[in-house]
């Protein structure tokens, strides 16, 4: 047997090996033990180290600005303690602050309003404890959403009850009507690590006014659909996403850069801003806001609208507000939502890497040790399979699962190895005296 047999014909069985073994994943990938130790971990991985770090200016995403209301914002409100820094709020946000912001971003000049403003707080119920009637602060609110302005005004639908939505006044129906004013949903899945990484593109709730089921798309596809086609459009996200998919609702999160000014973060998605809310809407250069999605929630450190994003970064938190707006920015970067290989292409992937990887191993690192063999085969392994999930990801935008190769090549490799090492220790004298001599027929060759 010629020497390139020897290499090419063991390499062609293990990534065959290989393949058959991806069809028995594929048809279990959904089962929570492959979604969390496979699917999610893998991205992870590759989100913290290659992704989240390298700054993406997308051309076809509008300015995206976080309004945070944070430590700072509450104490120049008197709203917080600041001793212990607790609010003294209770347990709604005050809707005059919001009225308040409002406004302000209605002084904006015509030229460069924002396209759409998402309020990331909660309007199920009046402000006053009993929820019969509503306070002078709601009935504030009410008024300032039907003032007349030419961007559009997003709020959460988070129950089956909202006292803005159901509201009588003929011209808050009107402009909900006119999808002036429109409710959404605000999911995100929780994986069994507690770790959300993927939202739910909509859910369906009763509608306020006539108690019948309505979908609400998710917030942050609301927005990117008004930024790209300025209309709201539930039949298209209900047709072309599923509810509860593992690839295709995750989001990729990419990381502040390193700056010095406190109440301003610059996001690696480059059209992202966080400005504190504590900066008055003056303050910033008013260009910034022409046809931006602006978002506004809440960031002081005792809020609980906090979600753990991954386990495996160190900023392993984000607020509700945050996490909409890498949502959001997602959305731009992916046209949507993730792509994904069907199993025939992920198949002849997976055969060409597993095949590619052991020719290289077999002629630049085989060792006649085991443990050098499976060692050697590993690194190059770990560094291929990463590397080709990376750059089918950054040029295609679709994921391909690196981990799941990686341990099918592996098991391929263990395998032949160990019957390698099994037949060897089973030979006689007079095979390793052959052997040595080259006078091996092909029968009697591994």
């Amino acid at each position: 047997m010629s020497s390139i047999s020897k290499t090419l014909k063991p390499a062609f069985q293990k990534a065959l090996l290989g393949s058959f073994l991806y069809i028995i994943i594929f048809l279990f990938s959904n089962i929570n033990f492959i979604k969390t130790s496979l699917e999610d971990r893998s991205f992870d991985s590759l989100n913290k180290r290659l992704i989240s770090h390298s700054p993406v200016k997308l051309n076809n995403a509008p300015n995206v600005i976080v309004l945070g209301i944070d430590d700072k914002y509450l104490q120049d409100n008197q709203m917080m303690d600041k001793k212990d820094f607790t609010n003294n709020f209770g347990y709604m946000f005050p809707r005059n602050k919001l009225s308040n912001i409002i406004q302000e971003l209605d002084l904006i000049s015509s030229i460069n309003r924002p396209k759409a403003l998402f309020i990331d707080y909660d309007f199920t119920y009046f402000s006053l404890v009993n929820n019969q009637t509503p306070s002078k602060e709601d009935l504030e609110f009410l008024n300032v959403l039907k003032q007349k302005r030419n961007y559009i005004i997003v709020l959460p639908k988070t129950n089956k009850y909202n006292f803005i939505e159901s509201s009588n006044d003929p011209k808050i129906q009107e402009l909900i009507k006119n999808k002036k004013l429109i409710f959404v949903s605000t999911g995100f899945a929780v994986s069994g690590d507690h770790a959300s990484r993927r939202f739910f593109p909509y859910e369906e709730l009763y509608n306020s006014q006539n108690l019948k089921l309505k979908k609400y798309e998710h917030a942050t596809l609301a927005l990117w659909q008004l930024s790209i086609n300025n209309r709201v459009d539930i039949k298209a996200i209900t047709e072309n996403f599923k509810n509860q998919d593992v690839v295709e609702n995750r989001i990729i999160f990419k990381a502040y850069k390193e700056s010095s000014e406190k109440y301003i973060k610059y996001s690696n998605w480059e059209n992202l801003t966080y400005f504190s809310a504590s900066i008055h809407i003056d303050e910033i250069i008013e260009e910034k806001f022409k046809d931006s999605i602006i978002m506004v929630g809440a960031t002081y450190r005792s809020s609980p609208d906090v979600f753990n994003i991954n386990t495996m970064s160190k900023d392993n938190f984000l607020y509700g507000i945050e996490l909409h707006a890498q949502t959001l920015m997602t959305h731009f970067y992916l046209n949507g939502g993730l792509n994904y290989f069907n199993i025939w292409i992920s198949l002849v992937i997976i055969f060409i890497l597993i095949f590619v990887i052991e020719v290289i191993c077999s002629t630049f690192c085989e060792f006649t040790s085991f443990k050098l063999s499976m060692l050697s085969n590993l690194l190059v392994s770990i560094f291929m399979m990463y590397m080709a999930s990376y750059l089918i990801f950054i040029y295609y935008h679709y994921w391909f699962n690196w981990a799941i190769p990686l341990l099918l090549g592996q098991f391929s490799k263990f395998y032949w190895l160990l019957k390698k090492e099994i037949l060897e220790r089973t030979f006689n004298y007079k095979l390793f005296e052959k052997k040595d001599t080259g006078d091996l027929t092909e029968e009697e060759g591994w």
